[in-house]
């Protein structure tokens, strides 16, 4: 397995616990999964979530199935996003995270939080989900600002009472791939997006060298969407979309629409040409290679101003 596919399989497994013992929101106390619990629940959390999974699973099904479904609705978070099956499930895409979240004691932590001796992709992710440049990211964020930033700043705060002022890397991308899609609010289909954002006119086929196949890429520098739509009739076709100019700290916007045409939360990897594909969390898996290093403040960066590589990565073919 080339070094490539060693790091996406690092990504993938490398964080499959986390610690739970942050303080629970008044109302709450911790269970035996050592989850916090509402005082009168009588449904509680499970650590393991499966139940929930399969809930989520299921609501969304039964909403595929509504003849009253648009194409041009926008995305919301009511439901967690589906698409093709995990096959190994991921601990990213584990079930139960909103109540999770919804359970800590934000204000636990101080109105000003230090940020200063976390490692750059700690605060590289911080900066990205409060839209502040990585370029310019200091040693301290308020907790105030980032609560009213958005369901993704509450996700950043949520991982540091967990990991205890740390970023907690698992329940952190439990919350990426449970909110950062749905909240970016574009239309749930690629037609509606199509036809309502925007899309390139002009594509050329390429041999991927992240999927091991063909894929046809479109660039539309003017509106800033950039476009891989694997070619083929099975799992691997699908559309990866790249935006810029959407966001305050100028970085990319990630987003993918499945086989079927339908925003999702993960993508497909191949291990080698011969062998099926991996199927992965989106935007965590997208943000291994469209990323830099700022050096001066040590965070990582998805701003295409300041990495030429960062829309078109540099890395050899894991074909094989």
């Amino acid at each position: 397995m080339t070094d490539f596919m060693w790091l996406l399989w690092l990504c993938l497994f490398s964080c499959s616990s986390e610690k739970m013992d942050a303080p629970c929101k008044e109302g709450f106390e911790r269970n035996d999964g050592d989850r916090c619990e509402q005082l009168d629940d009588e449904t509680p959390l499970d650590a393991d979530a499966d139940a929930d999974a399969d809930a989520d699973a299921d609501a969304d099904a039964d909403s595929d199935a509504d003849s009253d479904f648009d194409p041009y609705a926008l995305s919301n978070c009511d439901e967690p996003l589906e698409g093709i099956d995990w096959g190994i499930t991921p601990p990213d895409a584990r079930g139960g995270f909103q109540r999770e979240l919804e359970a800590l004691d934000l204000l636990s932590l101080p109105e000003t939080i230090d940020i200063s001796q976390m490692d750059q992709h700690e605060r590289g992710w911080v900066a990205y989900t409060i839209e502040i440049s990585a370029a310019e990211i200091g040693d301290t964020i308020n907790r105030d600002e980032a609560i009213a930033s958005g369901i993704m700043g509450r996700v950043m705060l949520g991982s540091i009472v967990v990991g205890d002022g740390s970023i907690d890397q698992a329940f952190f991308r439990r919350g990426l791939n449970r909110y950062y899609v749905c909240s970016l609010g574009y239309p749930v289909t690629l037609q509606g997006f199509k036809e309502l954002v925007g899309y390139p006119t002009d594509f050329i086929e390429v041999d991927s060298l992240v999927k091991c196949g063909p894929r046809i890429k479109g660039e539309d520098f003017e509106n800033g969407i950039f476009v891989a739509q694997a070619v083929g009739d099975s799992d691997d076709h699908e559309t990866e979309i790249l935006l810029t100019g959407r966001r305050a700290d100028n970085a990319l916007e990630f987003l993918v629409y499945g086989p079927d045409d339908r925003l999702t939360n993960r993508s497909t990897f191949p291990v080698s040409e011969e062998r099926p594909s991996v199927v992965m969390p989106a935007p965590w898996t997208c943000t291994t290679c469209h990323s830099g290093v700022i050096l001066d403040t040590n965070a990582y960066s998805f701003d295409p101003d300041l990495f030429s590589d960062v829309l078109i990565p540099a890395f050899g073919n894991i074909c094989y």
